[in-house]
Parts: C-alpha cells; sequence; structure tokens
C-alpha cells in the first residue's frame, strides 16, 4: 500500500494544480483502505487481564480491557496487568490469518508492551470475506457460547460442523458423524432460520458407522441444525455429541461448501493458538451467519 502511494504521488507531482488534487484523492483513497482493513482485526482467544490502548503514550484513562472477538487495530498497544504462567493472547487478522500470538510462560516475557502488527496479506482480501468474518465475530460478541455439550466421566465431547448436501431428501452425515458412536440421535433446526420437520421439533434417526451414513429426512427445510444424542436414550453418557450441520439441496450447497471449507482451512491453523472451544465457537457462528447470507440472498 505505501509503495502504490509513493508511485502515485511521484507520478502526479509535475501536473501543476490538477496533479495536487488527485494526489490528495490518491492519497486518501491509500489511507482509508489501509484503515478498513487493520480496523478488522480482532482477539481470538486469551486467558489474563490484558488491555488495549490507542498508541505507545496514551494513558490509563484510554485503556480498554480486551475481550475475546474484541476489535484491535494496527499500532495499538496490548499490555496485560500481573501476568501469570497461564496468560496468553492471540490476535487475527481478517483473512483469519494470526498475526500475534504472546505466551507468558515466563512472566517476564509479557512486562513488555506489544504492538499490533499490520500484515503484509490484508489487500487481497476481498470486502466480502471481510463483512462476512466482521458478521460472524459481532454475533459472537453479543451470542453466549455456541456450545451444547455434555461432558460426563471425564470424557470428551464430540464436537463436528459441516455443509452437507441432501439429495432425494437424503443426507450422507459420514463427514460430520464419523466419530460418533452407534445409537439414536435427534436433527433438531437451529432457531427461527430453519423451519421445524412436519410440525415436529426433532428428526430421530438411528446411526451406525459400520452399516450406513445416509440419514433419510422425510420432508425437510433447508437450514441448519443440530445433532444431539437423544434424551432417553440408556446410553445418553456414551453419546457426548454436539454436531452442527448445515443442509442444503445440491445447488444451494455448492457455494456454501466452498465457503465452508475455506474457512476451516484457516482454523486449522489455530490450533496451538486458541482452545478447542474458541475454534468451534466460530465455525458454528460461521454456519450461522452463512445460512443466513444463503436464504437471503446476501
Amino acid at each position: 500500500m505505501v509503495s502504490v502511494f509513493r508511485s502515485c504521488c511521484w507520478v502526479l507531482r509535475p501536473i501543476g494544480p490538477l496533479g495536487l488534487f488527485l494526489i490528495g484523492f490518491c492519497c486518501s483513497g491509500s489511507v482509508v483502505r489501509s484503515e478498513d482493513v487493520t480496523a478488522s482485526a480482532h482477539v481470538l482467544d486469551l486467558d489474563g487481564d490484558w488491555y488495549l490502548f490507542p498508541n505507545a503514550t496514551a494513558q490509563d484513562s484510554r485503556k480498554v480491557k480486551l475481550m475475546k472477538w474484541g476489535v484491535v487495530s494496527a499500532h495499538n498497544i496490548i499490555r496485560i496487568k500481573d501476568p501469570a504462567p497461564d496468560n496468553y493472547i492471540t490476535v487475527v487478522a481478517p483473512n483469519l490469518e494470526i498475526i500475534l500470538k504472546q505466551y507468558c510462560r515466563k512472566p517476564s516475557a509479557c512486562y513488555q508492551p506489544i504492538m499490533v502488527p499490520a500484515s503484509a496479506s490484508l489487500p487481497d482480501v476481498d470486502n466480502k470475506s471481510i463483512s462476512m468474518v466482521d458478521k460472524v465475530v459481532a454475533f459472537l460478541g453479543k451470542e453466549p457460547p455456541l456450545l451444547s455439550m455434555v461432558r460426563t466421566r471425564g470424557g470428551s465431547p464430540q464436537l463436528a460442523e459441516g455443509v452437507v448436501p441432501v439429495v432425494d431428501d437424503r443426507a450422507d452425515l459420514g463427514e460430520v458423524m464419523h466419530d460418533v458412536q452407534k445409537g439414536e440421535y435427534t436433527l433438531t433446526p437451529y432457531g427461527s432460520k430453519s423451519a421445524n420437520l412436519e410440525g415436529k421439533t426433532a428428526l430421530t434417526f438411528d446411526w451406525d458407522p459400520q452399516k450406513q451414513t445416509t440419514v433419510w429426512l422425510g420432508s425437510w427445510t433447508p437450514g441448519l441444525y443440530e445433532i444431539g444424542a437423544l434424551a432417553s436414550s440408556d446410553r445418553m453418557e456414551d453419546k457426548d455429541a454436539s454436531i452442527w450441520v448445515l443442509l442444503c439441496s445440491a445447488r444451494q450447497c455448492s457455494g456454501a461448501v466452498s465457503s465452508f471449507q475455506t474457512v476451516r482451512a484457516s482454523t486449522d491453523k489455530w490450533i496451538d493458538a486458541a482452545t478447542p472451544e474458541t475454534i468451534h465457537e466460530f465455525l458454528r457462528a460461521y454456519l450461522v451467519e452463512l445460512t443466513n447470507s444463503t436464504w437471503s440472498g446476501r
């Protein structure tokens, strides 16, 4: 961006008054683009009392306590109060690349202020992608955690997300349920964006990945659903399943599948920078916004 700014100004310098006007237009456009991009960086995950300052000389009265999904800009300053070995903070750019990762395993490593860097790859991010990420983060900032989990007897919950095309009223759930045990499960519409199945609140189906992964949906409505263990099952404690799936026709799914795969490839890089719950929360919020955009035509 800086090189474009310099080139623009160098070329127009000899033109005179008109050149001065165009220089101002060119330079202001460069500044706006830079601010638009850097303003969308977000706190991915953190532990500890982290604070944001507008710049290195800002007083304590201007500091803001940082929360997960909070907005930060390039060249802001981040400080932590009383660092402990478990404290950390990570920040992602609009393209979901990690641009800041600071651990306090040795508290002395976090005594110095941290400047939020700018990412060299940001000019390559298209406005549609930035808008989608901003909507996801805004949703996460105002909604409770998007995790419906049951932890039992030291076991870890089964978490998964995906976009599944429905063909002839059948959905192949093998990709999202490949690690789930045999048993009875329910498919429940999420929120008001998905209509009920035949007026019911949920569809019950038998699952056995060793025999068949395709589930017949009967009368169904495209939208976002949650898969969970049947509450009345005697083996509920063996089925800690919390799976979100966007069901759509093959025609509707083409763009949604591609979009979700791209985002999931980015979140796969967060393994060492965020908790598994944070990653799944983001993917589920992305499915919510993907559902909204798919059926609202946005």
